[in-house]
């Protein structure tokens, strides 16, 4: 218990919002009340996964102090908590109502599937025991058309450099194992160790995106919890029966099992060959497709972009380092995070501050700081090409204009007035990056 306590902790500090994976000790109470333990169990339990939570919080708190302070740790934790006034999708009852949303948008290819379960079942009433063979066959064909009829559909796709290929398989996939795993806690047959697994793997789908914005794609993260879960699940409905008969009055119907385990295991399959595409395709914010290297940053050296994308970070690689700008500070803005490693510029304030998350008074105050130290610590700024040309009034698509200026004005008005004190200049510019030196 205390170990576990002390996993819990730890992964705190990883992640601020894992303080939610506190919930897990529903699943100690209920593994308690299965067994019919006196309340001094209940209390003795949780004190020693409360006394390993506090020790594994501890001891990387201490660590983060000794090497940063205390008060950098706190604000942190009070600009955090503070964010939810320039980034409304991170209150509470946004990251729930997202979340149901999401489940229900991907409830609905569930819905069909459990139709099409239904429809199975019906047809292998049609002469019981008989035909066995045909039947397995003529369900998968028609699985497979419904697998056909689904990515007509929209349901998945086959573009593996975005997440359309995988999402609603994994959604389905996480949908499945809580249904699995309700089926199982409410099973008499389903031993005391089953039904202890399946409150531990809701729990951690339930509170797993609790923190973020991305509504499901945090419990994407878990698939090698969910995955192996789902298939043990399903061996218990195989191995408890295929064929099970249900009396009706006089008549007696046999219900079989096979529809299910059939369907579910299309699912996993699907989730399966799409995710190992996926894993070797898709790249973070990058396109297809990818041929072309990068050879005069020695950060990026020998990895495959598009040719576009290759050539406007060698001109930018090639200026940086003509320049002399490489160990220079610098400040990011217009969805350029990774350059800051990239070319080895240590950044200001922080590597993203154009995410909503960042908030308005916070980019101020640290923005603030910067220009307070401007005579010894003149940093360089390196704008994303399409928020350089908005910035300067000469962003041609209209729409795009509309987005920056709803997500981007303040900050963009303080930049722009920083520029303008400062007399910072553009000394380079391409397609996809600006220099303001």
């Amino acid at each position: 218990m205390i170990l576990a306590g002390m996993c819990l902790g730890v992964n705190v500090l990883v992640r601020f919002p894992n303080l939610a994976e506190a919930a897990l000790i529903v699943a100690v109470w209920y593994a308690c009340l299965l067994r019919k333990e006196k309340i001094k169990e209940y209390l003795s339990k949780t004190g020693w996964c409360l006394l390993g939570y506090v020790l594994g919080m501890a001891s990387v708190f201490v660590q983060i102090a000794l090497q940063y302070g205390i008060g950098e740790y706190v604000q942190g934790i009070i600009r955090l908590l503070g964010m939810t006034g320039d980034a409304s999708d991170y209150t509470l009852y946004s990251m729930i109502y997202n979340l149901i949303q999401a489940y229900i948008f991907s409830g609905r290819w569930v819905a069909i599937m459990v139709f099409c379960v239904g429809l199975g079942i019906l047809g292998f009433m049609i002469w019981p025991g008989r035909f066995q063979k045909v039947k397995l066959a003529g369900y998968g064909a028609c699985c497979l058309v419904l697998v056909r009829w689904f990515y007509g559909q929209g349901m998945f796709s086959l573009a593996y450099d975005g997440y359309g290929s995988i999402f609603n398989w994994s959604a389905v996939t996480i949908i499945l194992a809580v249904l699995l795993g309700l089926w199982m806690i409410c099973s008499g047959k389903a031993s005391e160790k089953d039904k202890i697994l399946s409150a531990i793997v809701i729990v951690v789908i339930g509170v797993t995106p609790l923190g973020s914005n991305n509504q499901l794609y945090a419990n994407i993260n878990n698939m090698f919890l969910v995955v192996p879960f789902v298939l043990y699940g399903l061996g218990k409905i195989w191995a408890m029966a295929r064929t099970k008969e249900w009396k009706l009055h006089k008549y007696t119907l046999q219900i079989s099992s096979w529809p299910l385990l059939i369907m579910s295991g299309v699912c996993v399959c699907m989730l399966f060959l799409q995710s190992v595409v996926f894993g070797n395709v898709f790249i973070f914010r990058d396109g297809v497709p990818r041929g072309s290297e990068v050879t005069n940053i020695p950060a990026v050296a020998h990895m495959q972009t598009t040719a576009e994308n290759a050539a406007e970070l060698e001109e930018l690689g090639a200026y940086v380092s003509a320049a002399g700008l490489t160990g220079r500070n610098v400040i990011l803005f217009g969805d350029v995070p990774a350059l800051s490693g990239y070319l080895k510029m240590p950044f200001l304030m922080s590597p993203w501050p154009d995410l909503a998350s960042y908030s308005n008074q916070t980019f101020e105050t640290e923005l603030a700081k910067v220009t307070a130290n401007i005579e010894n610590n003149r940093p360089v700024i390196i704008l994303g090409a399409d928020f350089y040309d908005f910035l300067t009034n000469q962003l041609e698509d209209k729409e795009e204009a509309v987005s920056f200026e709803a997500k981007y004005a303040y900050k963009a008005d303080l930049l722009a007035g920083m520029i303008e004190d400062y007399n910072y200049i553009c000394t380079f510019t391409n397609a996809g990056y600006a220099i303001l030196e």
